[in-house]
Order: C-alpha cells, then structure tokens, then sequence
C-alpha cells in the first residue's frame, strides 16, 4: 500500500511538473512578443506543451496540459484588454474565444500523436498555422496576433514571410521544428532531432531579406498629438510642414469633423490650404451628415482628389457603415501613393491591393486607444512594408508616426504619447515601381497563389457575428476621441521633425 501510495505521489508531483512546464511556455510564447521582445523564445515555447500532449493518458490530461498553457499566454494579456474599456462580458468573450482556440490545438495534438514522427511534425505545423490564419481573417485584429509580428521587428528577417506572401510561413516552421524534437526526445529518434535542425537552418535562411533597393524619396509629414487634439491648428502645423519642404501632410484619423451642412464649407478651406502650401493634404474627418470614417485627398492646385472610407471598423466601438475598400491612389511627384484608415493596415487584403496596383506609399492616419495598443499595432504596420515592396507612413493621435521603408526599417518615429503634439518630417524611400499599367492589376506578387488557397481553406472560420463580441488592436472608444472645439483653442508646441 505503502508503495502504490509512493508511486501516486511521484505520478501526482510528475504531473505538477509538467502542468508547470506547459504554464510557463505559454508565458514564454507571450513575452517572445510583448513588453520583452524576444521573439526567439517562440523556438522553444511550445516544447512543454507538445511534451504533455504526447504523453497524456486521455484527452481529458491533455486538455488540462493545454489550459496550463494557454493561461500562461493568455492571462497577461487580460490586463491589456482590460485596459480598453470593453464590457465585461465582451472581455470575458475575447479571452474566452483565446482559450478555445488554443485548446482545438491541444485536442487536434492529442488526436495524432500515434502517427510517425516526421507525419506528426508535419500535422502539428498545419494545425496551429491554419488556426493562426483562420484567427488573422477575423474581425478583431487581424495579423496582430502571428508569431510574424513578433519578428517584424528584425527587418532582415523578414524573408520567410516576403517570399510566402503571407505570415503563417513562420508558424509552420516553428512549430513544426519544435514537434520534430519532442518526437526525438519521446521515441529516441536521432533523424528527428536533425530534420528538426534542417527545418530550422531553411526556415533562417530563406527569413534572410536583403534591403530592399530605393529608386528615390518622397518627403513626407505625419502631424500626430497626445490625448489633447491639435486640429485647431491645422494651419500651422501645414507651414511647418511647408517650411521643412514636405510634398505631402498626412493628419491622424478623424482628426477633423465636419459639422451638419458644413461639408462644402470646409472643402474649400482645405482646398485653399493645399493650394496656399502648394503641397499634398491627406485630412482624415468624421461627417455628421454622412456617418463614416473618411479621408479626402487635395492636390497643390487645390483640387480634390477623392475619397477613402475606412473597411475594416473596429468591432464593438464603430457601428457606422464600412467602406467598400476601393482603393484610393495618386501621385505626387511621380510617386504612387495609396491610403488606407487605422485598423485597415492590421490586415493583409488591402494592402496587398494596393501592391497589386502599383501603390509605392501607403499613408495610413491612426488613433491609437490604450497606451499598450501602440506598439502592437506599429509593429503590425511592418509586416504590411514586408509582404509588399512599398513604403508606410503613419499620423497618429495617442500613439506613434512612423515613416517605415519598403522591407520593414523604420526611418523616422516619433513618439506623441511621450511627447505630444509634433510633426514628423522624413525623406521616405521608394521602391522602384512596377513597369505594368497602374490603372490595372498587376502581376501576381510573391505568394500570391499560397494567399488564395488559404484564404479559401479559413473563409468559414470568418465571421461578422464575431465583430460584435471582440475587441481589438486599434480599439477606439468614439465617446472620448478628441475633436476639434473652436470654445477651446489651446497653445501648442511642434518639437519639429527628425
């Protein structure tokens, strides 16, 4: 008795062990991200868990495995969605929804973890990246939440996701490499432990991006501010911009509202601004007569050059209708600039639209919403400077402008919930434009056959009753974006640009 008592005991501290393992690789997994920035932990994140798994008697030891994991991920990133305000009910649905998604991996594991080695690598590998592909098409954020993102921040490394034309590249690699070991350590395989090392020698070496050769530059000022709006002084801030010699201004997101009836009014100051500064305006606004969240483009005559309406709302904090995503280009000094709003750049489609038409700058104003959504989403604007040959340039109000070049380097920040109220100014290089039509699509980009097919494989688990329960990377809580008050102009300070 004695003896099957001790034997229970060391089972019992096994498991603890092992409950432990899972729950600080699922830490690991998040801190490879954010606030730490290592994303190399990835490499060994998943080692705990796919250790469990193997070995677990029944589906439910394996269960209890994946929920020590996915706390250990998901936990921390509780306090960030509590910091954006969200009902409790929709906070509770979001890490809900996080959970469950990494318990259908834990399953599908478990489920075939009796076939061959290097068939079960294989299997795992698909697994979490369709899951991973399947969670980037949703409403909430899209690729925020790749293990990509997490690596954005080393440009050069880049080339996995460049030559694929899509993220879910790097989460096949690391996780299969990692399913290869814990069979080499479960079944004493040697040859798994070296095609793990085989797996992991490509993966780096096609991640390796060269620099992406720039053509020219075209100077560009991103206006940003703090909590407090600036738009009151929108002349100014356009002089500043004139006299550091920008072509193009590009203000944050609904930086300006348009009153009811004053829609023709205020054109036609912006029109004889543009035309006053003989530059390019890009003026994000909020119409109460039209509710939507709109961008209009005026030329150096004056004249103005369409709009863009935002595609892609965030869910639980914009209710009015979305764009229809028909791109809006232009050129400036024989640069072809697109525009997109926020929360559109947290996903691949546009972006790769305007790829497609020849687009060599994206200009995108923002509104950040929690302190810890900035460098997120900053960091998910890379990717979109990966996947395609152009430059990014970004206005944001409560986070950071950033003028990042074709392949990811980033050439100018500037921080305004440091420093408020400011105005970038950056030579932005361009990629050489592709030779094909611009009015047309092009040829097809790199990875443009894999993109379809897996578009086609996620497009069930795409749903916009989804937008309704979670929240985002770019979460904006309308009730509290600054707006302009005329009641209330107050002094300012441009720290000038970099």
């Amino acid at each position: 008795m004695d003896v099957m008592t001790k034997k229970e005991r060391a089972r019992a501290r096994l498991g603890a062990c092992g409950m432990l393992a899972c729950l600080s690789g699922g830490l690991l997994l998040f801190l490879a991200d954010y606030p730490v920035q290592w994303p190399w932990l990835q490499l060994v994140a998943f080692v705990p868990l796919l250790l469990a798994v193997e070995g677990a008697r029944s589906a439910l030891a394996a269960g209890a495995c994946g929920i020590a994991w996915t706390l250990g991920r998901v936990i921390p990133l509780g306090f960030m969605v509590d910091s954006f305000h969200l009902p409790w009910w929709a906070q509770t649905a979001v890490l809900l929804y996080l959970m469950g998604l990494d318990l259908v991996f834990v399953l599908l594991v478990f489920g075939v973890r009796a076939l061959r080695s290097w068939l079960f690598a294989l299997v795992v590998g698909i697994a979490y990246a369709a899951l991973e592909a399947g969670d980037s098409r949703l409403p909430m954020w899209g690729t925020a939440r790749t293990m990509a993102r997490a690596w954005s921040i080393f440009p050069r490394a880049g080339g996995l996701v460049s030559r694929s034309g899509d993220t879910v590249a790097v989460s096949f690699v690391v996780v299969c490499a990692q399913a290869l070991v814990v069979m080499g350590v479960r079944r004493r395989e040697c040859w798994s432990f070296s095609l793990s090392a085989v797996l992991l020698a490509s993966g780096a070496l096609l991640s390796f991006a060269p620099r992406p050769l720039a053509a020219e530059t075209l100077r560009i000022a991103a206006v940003g501010w703090g909590p407090t709006s600036d738009a009151l002084n929108l002349g100014a801030r356009i002089r500043d911009a004139v006299a550091a010699g920008a072509r193009l201004v590009v203000f944050p997101e609904v930086a300006f509202e348009v009153s009811p009836g004053g829609r023709q009014a205020t054109e036609a100051h912006w029109s004889r601004l543009a035309r006053d500064g003989g530059l390019w305006l890009v003026m994000p606004f909020w119409d109460r007569d039209r509710p939507g969240n709109r961008v209009a483009v005026f030329d150096p005559r004056g004249q103005k050059r369409g709009e863009y309406t935002k595609r892609h709302l965030v869910p639980l904090a914009e209710s009015f209708p979305p764009g229809d995503g028909a791109p809006l280009i232009f050129d400036v000094d024989g640069v072809i600039v697109g525009v997109v709003i926020c929360q559109d750049d947290n996903f691949r489609d546009i972006a790769r639209l305007y790829a497609r038409r020849g687009a060599q700058v994206l200009v995108v104003p923002t509104f950040e919403g929690p302190p810890a959504v900035a460098p997120y989403h900053l960091r998910n604007s890379l990717l979109r400077t990966i996947e395609n040959p152009m430059a990014l340039v970004r206005a944001t109000a409560q986070g950071q402008s950033a003028a990042i070049a074709p392949g990811g380097d980033i050439v100018a920040l500037f921080d305004h919930a440091q420093r408020g109220v400011g105005v970038l100014v950056a030579d932005v290089p361009v990629a050489k434009p592709d030779p094909g039509p611009r009015s047309s699509v092009h040829k097809g980009l790199p990875g443009d056959a894999t993109r379809a097919r897996g578009e086609a494989a996620t497009v069930a688990c795409t749903g916009p009753q989804l937008e309704r329960i979670c929240g985002t990377i770019c979460t904006i809580d309308q009730e509290r974006m600054p707006r302009p008050n005329p009641a209330s102009r107050r002094e300012t300070s441009t720290p000038g640009h970099r």
